[in-house]
């Protein structure tokens, strides 16, 4: 019979710093929705780039959850935790300072991707 696994040392630290990541993951799938109007204008994008740029972060944890939940599931969830809220807070950045709204739609699918690493 295999020993239960023991009770991480700080579980009030741990819990935090799972909300926080959830937190920081679901805020980004509604992040550009707010600024639609002004992206817009700011690229001259039409209905279907910006619908793109409301859905990509959406689409990019849809492709991704499943697949990289085998992956947590293979190489430990901690570090893909981790890998993927970095790499969302990195992307991020890219996405807020896009030159294009092609440049845009990538990188909220790939926020989209990365966000995907954090919730398996």
């Amino acid at each position: 019979m295999p020993a239960t696994p023991a009770a991480p040392p700080r579980p009030k630290l741990v819990l935090t710093a799972l909300i926080l990541g959830a937190l920081v993951c679901n805020i980004n799938l509604a992040a550009a929705n707010i600024a639609l109007p002004d992206i817009g204008d700011a690229f001259g994008a039409g209905q279907t780039a910006l619908n793109l740029v409301a859905v990509g972060c959406s689409l990019g944890l849809a492709m991704s959850v499943l697949y990289l939940g085998a992956v947590a599931d293979r190489y430990g969830r901690k570090q893909l935790l981790v890998l993927g809220l970095g790499l969302t807070v990195v992307i991020s950045f890219v996405a807020a300072f896009s030159a294009s709204v092609e440049m845009l739609i990538v990188a909220r699918i790939l926020t989209g991707i990365a966000a995907g690493m954090a919730y398996p």
